[in-house]
């Protein structure tokens, strides 16, 4: 699979997942201060100036291509990964979250997404939102971030 095909198989998928450091006060990020994605990883600087930034990756449950969690590693540019965190859909996301007919018959189905006919989509358990997810990371990589950016 091409470099071009492996990300724009990701992009629908990940933009609904709105990661970015917002300098407090203010509520709307500035355009270098969103997540840059490369296939199902994405980096994010964590302030001006900063040696540290921010690795996001959509991460798989042990199964090709049946992906979970983010993992968020805090890197140093110099000194390398400083701290790790995992954030499962399945610890932000509950069954009263989720928007898809299948609640009946399939009530007790994980969030995830998997890759269907090259795109990556969610399997069953479709939530209505992932706000919560996005709201765990973004709370983390503030957490990390340069005061003052």
């Amino acid at each position: 699979m091409s470099t071009t095909s492996a990300m724009s198989r990701y992009a629908k998928f990940l933009s609904q997942f709105e990661f970015a450091v917002v300098s407090p006060g203010n509520h709307y990020p500035k355009a270098d201060q969103h997540v840059t994605w490369h296939g199902n990883v994405g980096y994010i600087d964590l302030g001006r100036g900063s040696l540290l930034v921010a690795r996001i990756e959509l991460s798989d449950r042990g199964h090709q291509d049946h992906f979970d969690k983010f993992t968020v590693d805090i890197i140093h540019r110099a000194n390398g990964k400083l701290d790790s965190c995992t954030f499962e859909f399945g610890d932000f996301l509950k069954k009263d979250d989720r928007c898809d007919d299948r609640l009946r018959d399939q009530p007790d189905a994980k969030f995830y997404a998997w890759s269907k006919n090259n795109q990556l989509e969610w399997y069953i358990a479709k939530p209505k939102s992932v706000a919560a997810v996005t709201q765990a990371v973004n709370t983390y990589l503030r957490m990390w971030q340069t005061p003052g950016q």
